[in-house]
């Protein structure tokens, strides 16, 4: 009898090991099974990002050419129209759901509440941390006046002797510069903050058609009044103070003086530090699968200059499981 009684303790012993073992192995393969197919989802978001990104500089590629089909035609004096520079209006500068869209990729059922986005940014619609004129630096409201100064000797002066002048490579990095608190890189009490500002693609001047309300308070002897009429006439600040997507912009100096009542000190300041078209965009790819659980984002930064377009900047980013 009690051997018997060993041999079923032992029998029961040997089946819960095996009961385990075997729960154990179900659950790592599971478990890879989920992160196989969590996997697939990633790169499956990740390539459509990559699309995305892609799609945004054939219509930066499309104003282009369009612009500059208008010059060849104003130039031979088939159309009197000059290229219509670079404003909100412009289709490069409208958001796009490619899945909504419909004929950039072909949906089924697992995609549902999934969404592939595209949004394009006029780099130069801000202020250039590397070349923008010190008077326009040295103006900027409610900045520290010590970390102005650095600013401009980090773009004059050598951090270490024989390694020559060192441009800011990231917006980023004024972050951690000495003085930099939250609150001006952040922004407080509904004002712009720091890494709102400031750029380091693009050119010294400030794309007049697309920089926002408080990069234009920023530029010297503007004024309020000047601010209003060239919101005005982009379509931003109707009377119902209901913002808009902008739907023109100014081709030149001329038309600023044609279609508003600007003159004087703010006329000079736009001359001096403003600019209707621009040659830098940053284009961002959103791409979600299992309804939003899995998201990566693509961002590049590219150049348009007679017909040549650049890759400078390039990354890439998992925002959530």
């Amino acid at each position: 009898m009690r051997q018997k009684g060993f041999v079923l303790i032992t029998t029961l012993w040997v089946l819960a090991i095996v009961s385990v073992l075997a729960l154990s192995l179900g659950r790592r393969a599971y478990l890879d099974a989920r992160a196989a197919a969590y996997g697939l989802e990633q790169t499956q978001a990740r390539l459509m990002a990559r699309a995305a990104v892609h799609r945004g500089v054939i219509e930066i590629r499309n104003k282009f050419y369009k612009d500059m089909l208008t010059m060849e035609e104003a130039e031979a004096g088939v159309a009197m129209m000059q290229p219509e520079g670079t404003h909100l209006g412009q289709t490069w500068a409208q958001p796009m759901d490619l899945f909504a869209e419909g004929a950039s990729f072909e949906a089924d059922e697992t995609f549902v509440n999934d969404v592939v986005l595209l949004t394009i940014t006029d780099a130069e619609r801000r202020i250039n941390i590397n070349t923008a004129p010190e008077a326009l630096i040295e103006e900027i409201p409610d900045l520290d006046r010590g970390i102005k100064r650095r600013i401009m000797a980090r773009r004059t002066e050598e951090e270490h002797e024989g390694d020559g002048i060192s441009s800011f490579h990231a917006i980023e990095e004024l972050r951690y510069m000495r003085g930099m608190s939250d609150e001006e890189w952040y922004g407080e009490d509904g004002k712009m903050g720091v890494k709102d500002l400031f750029t380091v693609w693009g050119f010294p001047l400030i794309n007049i058609n697309t920089a926002p309300r408080e990069v234009l308070a920023c530029i010297p002897e503007l004024g309020e009044s000047a601010i209003e009429e060239i919101l005005a006439y982009r379509g931003e600040a109707a009377e119902t103070g209901e913002p808009s997507s902008g739907q023109r912009g100014f081709r030149s100096i001329e038309e600023v003086q044609e279609h508003t009542t600007i003159t004087g000190d703010p006329l000079i300041a736009i001359q001096t530090y403003c600019a209707f078209d621009s040659r830098f965009f940053i284009i961002t790819g959103l791409a979600t699968r299992q309804s939003g659980r899995v998201r990566v984002e693509c961002q590049a930064v590219v150049s348009a200059f007679d017909g040549m377009f650049t890759v400078h900047d390039w990354q890439e980013r998992s925002l959530g499981a």
